[in-house]
């Protein structure tokens, strides 16, 4: 099994999609999918935004002095956390068995999503701000996870609608990681400012959510947001 040369050191709330997305551009390699053989040992990995799966084949091919691990990349840097304090302890663990060594339809099958009223994204999202104020501190920009939350649709950080990238989920990009970059996340877009009426709602929402992401809240109710 040929190891990673080097993996980019994960940025607060990057999504793994993100991280892999620069791993690529760095790189500088051209096929998609030699890079998910490379990095997974499956050249059939669905890029998944939000809960991406064979994460323990990406962690055993990590540099060897690399201390990551496969909790630190689920919990931190996918949205686990999220949809999974909303499950029965036994389906949250059937989740993360599969996002470790299943399969994408797998995940979403025991999630329940597939069917369901969720509404997901249809692209990725970001907030313009967020971005401008990333490549000022890391010098490059990326995907935050809290902006891809369903029904979340503003940075309640900087009071602004979030804009939807040229990064469609679906489709021709499925086996595609893809970096935040200038082309596909513009920075001279016309940014909608929220009412503070608003901001207060999402506040709210936007406070719970980061528990969620940040702790383990197993089996809660839909209900416990408008607590």
């Amino acid at each position: 099994m040929a190891m990673l040369l080097f993996f980019p050191t994960p940025y607060p709330d990057e999504l793994l999609y993100s991280i892999i997305g620069r791993l690529k551009k760095w790189s500088g390699e051209p096929n998609h999918r030699n890079m998910l053989q490379h990095i997974f040992g499956d050249k059939h990995i669905t890029a998944s935004v939000d809960l991406p799966t064979k994460i323990g084949g990406l962690v055993e091919r990590l540099p060897i002095t690399s201390q990551i691990t496969v909790e630190q990349l689920i919990m931190e840097h996918t949205l686990f956390p999220f949809y999974s304090a909303f499950l029965p302890p036994g389906q949250a663990d059937a989740v993360y068995r599969s996002m470790v060594e299943g399969i994408g339809n797998e995940v979403y099958s025991r999630l329940g999503i597939m069917g369901s009223s969720i509404r997901r994204n249809k692209r990725i999202r970001f907030c313009r701000e967020c971005l401008i104020q990333d490549l000022k501190t890391y010098g490059e920009r990326y995907w935050h996870r809290m902006h891809q939350i369903p029904g979340l649709d503003v940075c309640v950080e900087h009071g602004t609608i979030l804009l939807d990238s040229d990064i469609q989920l679906h489709g021709e990009n499925k086996y595609k990681f893809i970096a935040a970059d200038a082309s596909n996340s513009p920075l001279n877009g016309v940014t909608e400012i929220t009412s503070l009426n608003e901001i207060g709602k999402y506040q709210h929402l936007s406070n719970n959510i980061k528990m969620l992401l940040s702790n383990r809240y197993p089996n809660r109710s839909f209900d416990w947001f408008e607590q």
